[in-house]
């Protein structure tokens, strides 16, 4: 239906990972006796070269295991390894054929990635509204697509389609681009299987009409509070849906695995209307991009989340984790509940569920920041404003009921 180039943008066509340069030489010479290739200092008897004071920051790791530099697509263990954990979490994904995931430095550069090889001028970008901003940094501002928005929710609280299919209806590019960000940041919301089918009909159709491409922004996942929602990934349901349709999915343990600062991401992609040489090829240019950018990620945190995945109390840990944050939710949700009368009139809540946030709606973008800014001033308490929304990350705080208690004191002055 389609040719690999039609969903490429020109600097994705241009993009490649040399065959024959450094890194492809340091791997062909990597048995070699005496290795003179990469740029990194070692000790007389071979050994990495780093300096006492960072080697006993590094506990158990050896020098070998921090310092050194990883391959540009990262650990081969951690890539095997994340693949596993990504499969176990979403049965759904045995179904479908998707590369191998490449490690990137957080989620950020994976978005920037399919935006690299995706989006131009050619190309616009459907987002919900509201949205996190760096998708405006990252496709519009850096990778120059027209973005558009469709509300997120329609007036019954569901996933709004109609709004996302006429967004794509009305695209005039050559290809379009839809981010599909679920738990959603900021709301909290995420779909039930029925609005799942319901996205996925309306790619569907939408991919008859020009090539499009579709990134699931896994961001949040396994972070779910309500049973109504669909508890996998939405890329199982679509890579194989429909043959002009391409789909990436980025995630990392930068919020499911409460490993924020280690910038550990990855990303891979699958599509009904791939071949093994096309896959093959997207992922030559994915790893040019990540060459082209950081040339490879952090060994050391690529290997501390390496042994989080190992570790035999991992499953523990991580499950504990997830009951404290829904603990916090029930706990915002029977609030809620039960002290309509504190916030009934100046903040509506707005579907929420899974993630990290809630979102408030308070009649208005200057009246939402004026409010932020009494909080801060008055009350001492921080949320961040998209438009006319407070989002409130109850998963942050003991308490998450002060703060909205804080907002409608406030908003009602």
């Amino acid at each position: 239906m389609y040719g690999l180039e039609d969903w490429l943008s020109e600097r994705g066509r241009r993009l490649h990972f040399p065959v024959d340069g450094i890194k492809a030489q340091v791997a062909q010479a990597r048995d070699c006796r005496l290795q003179a290739t990469i740029g990194a200092a070692r000790t007389d008897s071979g050994e990495p070269m780093a300096l006492g004071c960072v080697v006993e920051q590094l506990g158990g790791l050896t020098a070998a295991e921090a310092v050194t530099y990883a391959p540009t697509g990262g650990l081969p263990a951690l890539r095997e390894a994340w693949a596993e954990h990504q499969l176990a979490q979403n049965p759904n994904l045995a179904e479908v054929t998707m590369t191998q995931p490449l490690v990137t430095s957080g989620l950020t550069q994976g978005l920037w990635l399919v935006g690299a090889l995706h989006a131009d001028a050619d190309t616009t970008v459907v987002v919900a509204a509201p949205h996190w901003g760096n998708y405006d940094l990252i496709y519009a501002t850096e990778g120059g697509a027209k973005l558009v928005e469709y509300e997120l929710l329609d007036d019954h609280g569901q996933h709004n389609h109609r709004g996302l299919a006429a967004a794509l209806a009305g695209v005039q590019t050559k290809r379009a681009l839809v981010v599909l960000n679920f738990p959603h940041n900021p709301t909290g919301y995420a779909p039930t299987l029925a609005e799942g089918l319901e996205i996925k009909a309306v790619l569907q159709k939408a991919a008859a009409r020009r090539p499009l491409v579709v990134v699931c922004d896994d961001a949040y996942w396994g972070l779910w509070y309500e049973p109504r929602m669909y508890r996998q990934s939405l890329c199982g349901l679509l890579v194989d849906c429909a043959p002009g349709l391409l789909v990436y999915k980025v995630d990392g343990v930068t919020k499911e695995d409460f490993g924020y600062g280690l910038r550990v991401g990855a990303v891979c992609v699958g599509g009904a209307g791939l071949t093994d040489g096309d896959r093959a090829t997207i992922e030559n240019k994915l790893l040019g991009g990540l060459r082209t950018t950081v040339s490879s990620g952090s060994h050391l945190s690529q290997r501390v989340a390496l042994r989080m995945l190992e570790a035999p109390e991992y499953a523990a840990q991580k499950a504990a984790a997830y009951a404290a944050i829904t603990q916090r939710y029930e706990r915002l949700q029977a609030w809620l509940g039960a002290n309509e009368a504190v916030w009934r009139g100046v903040l509506e809540p707005l579907r929420a569920g899974s993630g990290y946030f809630q979102c408030f709606a308070l009649g208005g973008e200057a009246r939402a920041e004026t409010v932020r800014r009494r909080l801060i001033d008055e009350r001492g308490v921080g949320v961040i404003r998209f438009g006319g929304l407070l989002r409130v990350s109850f998963a942050s705080v003991a308490a998450p009921e002060e703060v909205v208690a804080a907002m409608a004191d406030v908003a009602r002055a």
